[in-house]
């Protein structure tokens, strides 16, 4: 775990510098929106009618147990074969919420500074990133497009590599999101740790565990691979950068 006391980091976080030609950077704000939404979930019709009345029949499932009426929570369990009981529902609820909560607060300054001080964030938990940020400065809002809009802010002297490991960090967590978050039931069941590598891999893996949604297709894999690719390239060059 992170020491969330620290002061300052190890490394100054790359800067963020002003752009003063607002339409380069509107459409270079969204080709990189357009670039993480790429990855998100796109619902598929086939399972329309059946996925709505599953969910009418869960809220009452959830009520008659105690349990809050957050149908999500039970999607998952229900598309990883798991029973909906207290401790099931909790420990579902519990990591998708430390993901969304992750995903809106870590800064591309702080996911920048991960690469330059030589940390891989797949091989991290979702906790230890969250005490990453939690030892860090606020760097400001992160919501909406406002994240395309920091990512086009990071220094413009900051490695491309490590610019673009940024960005696919961020489209990870859209990927792990696909399927109504279904990878993080599948992710429980098996026990493994929690970190954001470990959920990539049950999210690229989950259309082989059930007939209920259909898995991704041969071309969003090599996208997966890709970004993998990319997030180990740019944490390459961020540790060739420390030893020089």
């Amino acid at each position: 775990m992170l020491n969330t006391k620290s002061s300052s980091p190890k490394h100054p976080a790359p800067s963020i510098k002003s752009n003063s030609n607002n339409k380069k950077k509107s459409f270079a704000r969204s080709r990189i929106m357009k670039s993480l939404e790429s990855m998100a979930t796109v619902p598929n019709a086939r399972y329309g009618d059946s996925v709505q009345k599953v969910k009418n029949s869960f809220e009452t499932l959830l009520l008659a147990q105690g349990l809050p009426a957050d149908v999500n929570v039970a999607i998952i369990l229900s598309r990883n074969n798991m029973d909906i009981n207290k401790e099931n529902f909790y420990a579902v609820k519990s990591l998708r919420d430390a993901i969304q909560k992750l995903r809106n607060d870590l800064h591309p300054l702080e996911a920048a500074l991960l690469f330059t001080e030589g940390k891989n964030p797949l091989d991290m938990t979702v906790d230890d990133i969250q005490a990453f940020h939690d030892s860090l400065p606020n760097y400001g809002d992160n919501s909406g497009d406002k994240l395309a809009e920091n990512i086009l802010k990071l220094d413009k002297d900051l490695d491309v590599d490590i610019r673009g490991a940024v960005v696919n960090l961020y489209r990870c967590f859209a990927v792990i999101d696909q399927n109504g978050g279904a990878a993080i039931g599948s992710l429980i069941a098996s026990g493994k740790s929690a970190t954001l590598g470990s959920l990539l891999s049950e999210a690229q893996n989950f259309g082989n565990h059930t007939e209920y949604i259909i898995g991704l297709e041969i071309d969003e894999r090599a996208q997966l691979d890709t970004m993998r690719q990319m997030i180990a390239k740019g944490l390459n060059k961020a540790k060739q950068k420390l030893t020089t």
